[in-house]
C-alpha cells in the first residue's frame, strides 16, 4: 500500500483510478493544507461550564484517581517528523468532517477490500456512515447525551435484505486538528499536544454508549480516534463496580461502592500510538489493528453477537405472528 507519487499535486480523478482510489483521495483531502482568506475574529467570553449542585468529583472518592488538570502524558503525542509547524497551521482551517471521511475510507478499503470476511456472504463488518447518538443517566439525576462521528458495526443478510445486528463494534471520533504544539526539547522538532479535555471527552463518549446500549456493550467499548491524518485506537474497559458508583447519587455513596469492591473501581483505558495515514507503516499498523478489532469482537464478543441475533430473530417471527394473525 504505497502513497502514490506527488499525493497532493495529482488530480482526484487521477487518483480514483489507483486501486483504492477514494481512501487515496481521501487522504489527499486531509493532507492538503488550503489557504482561505482570513477572517475577522470577534471577541467570545470565556466559556465555563454551568454549574451542578449534585456533581461529586470524583478524585474525592476514588483514592489515586489522576487530576485533569495535570499536563498529558506523552504516550498521546503522536510523531510529527514529516508536517512542519506552517503546514500543521494550514491544516486548523479544514473542517472536522474531512477527518471523518478520511476515517471512513480507511475502514471501507481495510473491511471490503483487504478483509476476507464471512465466506456465504450472509455476515459482514462495515463501516457505519451514520451518526448515533445516545443518552445515559448518571448520579440517578442527570441525563448525559453523545454523539459518535460513526463507526464499525454488524450486518447480517436476511430474506428482506441487510439488517444491521450490532452497531457498535467500534465507535468513531474525530477532530480537525491537535490544539496546539510545543517543541521537544530533546530533539528540536515541534510536536503537537492532545489537551486533557480531549482525553476527556473520548472517555466520556465512551462511557455515555457503553450505559445507554448495554444489550450490545458488555465491558468493552472500542474508540478510533482521528485527527487530521493520524488516527489511534483506544479500548476503554468498564467493570460493574464502576457502573454502581456511577449511580451513586452522593459522595458518601461513592465512597462505600468503592470500599465494597476494594478500590477496584476504575474505568480501564488501552490505547495504541498514534499512526500517521501519511506513511506506509503507518497505514500498515492501523490495518492491522482494525482486522485485529474485527477478530476480538467476532471471536471474544461472540456471545453478544448470539444474544442480539437471537433476539433480532425473535423480533422478526413476532412481526411475522402478528402479520398472520392480522390476514
Amino acid at each position: 500500500m504505497a502513497t502514490p507519487p506527488s499525493l497532493y499535486d495529482t488530480t482526484d480523478s487521477d487518483l480514483l483510478r489507483l486501486p483504492g482510489g477514494f481512501f487515496w483521495v481521501a487522504l489527499a483531502r486531509a493532507s492538503r493544507g488550503d489557504s482561505l482568506p482570513s477572517t475577522r475574529v470577534h471577541p467570545r467570553r470565556q466559556r465555563r461550564p454551568p454549574p451542578r449542585d449534585a456533581y461529586v468529583n470524583s478524585t474525592s472518592a476514588i483514592l489515586g484517581s489522576s487530576s485533569p488538570t495535570q499536563p498529558s502524558s506523552s504516550d498521546f503525542e503522536p510523531q510529527w517528523d514529516d508536517i512542519d509547524e506552517d503546514e500543521y497551521d494550514a491544516r486548523r482551517t479544514q473542517p472536522e468532517d474531512v477527518t471523518v471521511h478520511l476515517l471512513l475510507s480507511f475502514l471501507q478499503f481495510a473491511l471490503n477490500l483487504c478483509l476476507v470476511q464471512d465466506a456465504t456472504g450472509s455476515r459482514e463488518a462495515r463501516p457505519r456512515i451514520e451518526r448515533r447518538a445516545s443518552i445515559a443517566r448518571i448520579a440517578g439525576q442527570t441525563d448525559i447525551r453523545a454523539e459518535d462521528d460513526g463507526g464499525i458495526c454488524w450486518m447480517t443478510r436476511g430474506d428482506l435484505g441487510w439488517t444491521t445486528r450490532h452497531p457498535y463494534f467500534a465507535l468513531l471520533e474525530a477532530k480537525k486538528a491537535f490544539k496546539s504544539m510545543y517543541i521537544e526539547e530533546r530533539t528540536g522538532r515541534s510536536m503537537p499536544r492532545v489537551s486533557n479535555e480531549t482525553l476527556a471527552q473520548y472517555l466520556g463518549e465512551a462511557l455515555v454508549a457503553w450505559r445507554a446500549n448495554r444489550d450490545f456493550l458488555n465491558q468493552d467499548v472500542f474508540l478510533i480516534v482521528g485527527t487530521n491524518a493520524f488516527v489511534r485506537f483506544i479500548n476503554f474497559k468498564f467493570n460493574t463496580g464502576y457502573e454502581e458508583y456511577l449511580d451513586a447519587e452522593s459522595e458518601a455513596a461513592q465512597t462505600a461502592v468503592v470500599q465494597r469492591g476494594d478500590g477496584n473501581v476504575f474505568a480501564y483505558m488501552h490505547s495504541t500510538k498514534w499512526f500517521c495515514l501519511q506513511s506506509s507503516e503507518g497505514r500498515e499498523a492501523a490495518l492491522c489493528h482494525v482486522l485485529a478489532l474485527i477478530r476480538w469482537q467476532v471471536h471474544q464478543g461472540g456471545t453478544v453477537l448470539q444474544f442480539t441475533e437471537q433476539a433480532s430473530r425473535a423480533e422478526d417471527s413476532s412481526n411475522d405472528s402478528m402479520d398472520d394473525d392480522s390476514d
